[in-house]
């Protein structure tokens, strides 16, 4: 089975990380009173807080609202892809006692979707139709509003997490990075070209060379499962 191609990973990453320059420098033009979206923001706080609002959670909502802008189309762009790539894999050989399809943390993940984008859509169409709907809960409708935002790329990201199915990994590890900040370790291999991220319960154990099965999941590349394959000699 041929494996993605490394440049994709490349291209998403710089565009990531222009994209997210581009939106810190614009957030300082765009937060204020004058411009959208940080108008739209303190407007609805101006409605629920008897005409104030809060300076660093504008400026925070209108930073995230421009990086959701721009991580939307890279989601839906690469969630497409992985869909796509998905339906035209070739069978693996996996353990009989192996779920591959983990339909049941797929349909949690489809109720997640489908749940947080209703409530989503709820909210964004009060804020914008009748904000006055909200005034009684103050402060608590001001905090909220951060899911607008995070919205932007959450629900494409829960549709493809539903969508796509895990893959079945197997092979020797070709690289094993253990990183340690503030007490906490978190440990990256490469296994057929690909990176993971096990959990620290995952990775205790592993080192290079060695030879480990893994299911991850389809979009956010979570390790659902890993084992460790003990070599046999005859």
């Amino acid at each position: 089975m041929s494996q993605p191609s490394a440049a994709v990973p490349r291209v998403q990453l710089a565009a990531g990380i222009v994209g997210g320059l581009a939106a810190f420098g614009a957030t300082f033009y765009l937060a204020g009173e004058e411009h959208y979206p940080g108008r739209f923001f303190v407007t609805l706080q101006a409605t629920w807080m008897n005409d104030s609002y809060y300076l660093k959670l504008t400026w925070l909502l209108t930073l995230l609202t421009l990086v959701g802008a721009i991580a939307a189309p890279i989601i839906f762009v690469t969630g497409s892809i992985g869909f796509v790539r998905a339906l035209a894999r070739a069978p693996v050989a996996a353990p009989p006692d192996w779920d591959l399809t983990t339909a049941g943390r797929r349909a949690r993940a489809g109720v997640a979707f489908f749940l947080f984008s209703l409530f989503w859509i709820a909210f964004l169409g009060v804020c914008i139709a009748a904000p006055e709907l909200l005034k009684p809960l103050g402060f608590v409708a001001t905090m909220l509003l951060t899911i607008l935002p995070v919205g932007l790329f959450a629900v494409p990201a829960l549709l493809f997490e539903a969508l796509i199915p895990p893959r079945f990994v197997a092979g020797p590890i070709d690289s094993l990075v253990t990183v340690e900040n503030q007490g906490r370790v978190s440990t990256t291999i490469t296994v057929a070209g690909d990176r993971f991220q096990p959990t620290p319960d995952q990775a205790r154990g592993l080192r290079e060379g060695a030879r480990v099965q893994l299911l991850a999941s389809g979009f956010l590349n979570t390790v659902l499962r890993l084992e460790a394959v003990t070599e046999t000699t005859g």
